[in-house]
């Protein structure tokens, strides 16, 4: 499916799996950097390979596909693309009558840090968020610097995924704003492994017990 977002200047392409029952939790993933593109396949393809467990449950599940070029992290790119992307989460909350309490994200690698973006841009709208192998890449120089204020996240509800040895995205960001939001008694789990460098996803979305949390979460319960 495509759609045209004349306010952001972008065709989002992107796949939906909707609900057929109403009141149902909406969930988006955000897709990994080979998933880039114009074909809407990509992230399928990936989401296919991560996402069994969801795909069981009684959910609309949202993919959409970032641009070429997007995950450059030029200003403005990113942005335009999740905004588009938030305001079609609206549109399809509406139109599926899904639950508007019970919207989660789940993203990988740059749809990690597609997340984190998302929950620090609009806080307080989301259920519930799992960047996995992710990092607010924008913020980040001023976020280590200390400049950027975490109090704006602590209302968050996550579940943060990561790997010591993993050297295409850093978890040095993962590691302060974890502690910095426990520090503040923020509900977060953190997934914190020595081992499986940046293939610690799939072991991740098959062992932990991810979707059953994703799904229990509301902004009814905050």
């Amino acid at each position: 499916m495509n759609n045209i977002d004349k306010e952001n200047g972008i065709c989002l392409r992107y796949r939906l799996r909707a609900c057929k029952e109403k009141g149902k939790p909406l969930v988006t993933y955000f897709h990994g950097g080979g998933a880039l593109g114009h074909d809407n396949i990509k992230q399928l393809a990936e989401f296919r390979m991560m996402g069994g467990g969801l795909t069981s449950q009684k959910a609309t599940i949202l993919l959409p596909q970032a641009p070429l070029g997007t995950n450059n992290w030029l200003p403005g790119h990113v942005d335009t693309y999740l905004s588009a992307v938030k305001r079609l989460i609206e549109t399809l909350t509406e139109q599926n009558s899904a639950d508007k309490n019970r919207v989660s994200l789940v993203g990988t690698s740059f749809g990690g840090c597609c997340t984190w973006q998302m929950i620090w841009d609009y806080p307080g709208c989301f259920s519930c968020a799992v960047p996995v192998m992710g990092s607010l890449a924008e913020s980040w120089e001023n976020f280590s610097g200390k400049n950027v204020d975490i109090t704006r996240l602590k209302d968050e509800r996550l579940w943060v995924a990561h790997s010591a040895d993993d050297n295409a995205v850093k978890i040095e960001f993962d590691d302060l704003c974890v502690k910095k939001l426990h520090e503040l008694g923020a509900n977060v789990k953190y997934t914190r492994w020595e081992k499986y460098g940046h293939k610690m996803h799939s072991k991740f979305y098959r062992r932990e017990n991810w979707v059953d949390w994703m799904l229990s979460q509301s902004l009814d319960d905050r």
